[in-house]
């Protein structure tokens, strides 16, 4: 590329988003399959639920406005965020996983707050939407962060006034450094990840040119 005003790079060597890096993991996992995707995230994370069954995927997922407009309600009228966004997320036939993601930056107490009340409305909202109503549908929080996120907070991490941390509400804690593994047939997507992994409060120096 020999775009001047990006110093002839691609934007994908600007970017800080973690949504461009999720797009990129979220098409390359369902070419390969949602299913392998999901069964290496729960070998990885460890979750206490079998990879059986089908799976699907979703990026930038709109739960509570898109769910229950499907089922005639509205979200709004019923007291949840219609606004309230998932980066990805893995539905299987009993179970959904639910993957939150940082690329620069760490999560704070506030989005840890909502991720707690997630994993408390979506079961109820399922088994209310659902015929068996016995069913029960456990949600699983996976923290897709980098390398050096996972490492400061394990020595530097942040605590509230009950000692858990940003991190303890999740299930699960991967690496884009790790995910990229999932990818080794793909080197144009690993190389997107691994980017991800490496941006976490990156100083930049400025061109010169």
């Amino acid at each position: 590329m020999t775009i001047p005003y990006l110093e002839a790079r691609a934007w994908d060597a600007w970017t800080r988003d973690e949504r461009f890096f999720c797009s990129a993991l979220y098409w390359g996992a369902r070419q390969r399959s949602s299913a392998e995707f999901a069964k290496w995230t729960i070998e990885k994370c460890d979750l206490p639920i079998s990879a059986e069954g089908g799976w699907d995927m979703g990026f930038e997922v709109v739960f509570y406005r898109d769910f229950l407009a499907r089922k005639g309600k509205s979200a709004k009228l019923l007291g949840y965020s219609p606004k309230r966004t998932f980066d990805l997320c893995l539905f299987g036939e009993k179970s959904i996983i639910i993957i939150e993601a940082k690329a620069d930056s760490a999560f704070d107490f506030n989005q840890v707050g909502s991720c707690r009340q997630d994993k408390i409305a979506i079961p109820k909202i399922l088994k209310e939407s659902f015929s068996d109503s016995a069913m029960d549908f456990p949600v699983y929080l996976v923290a897709l962060i980098s390398s050096a996120y996972k490492k400061n907070h394990e020595t530097h991490g942040k605590t509230d006034c009950n000692g858990d941390s940003t991190l303890s509400v999740f299930d699960g804690i991967v690496t884009w450094e790790e995910v990229s593994g999932f990818f080794q047939c793909d080197e144009e997507i690993q190389k997107l990840l691994l980017r991800a992994d490496g941006i976490y409060k990156e100083k930049y120096t400025p061109s010169c040119d």
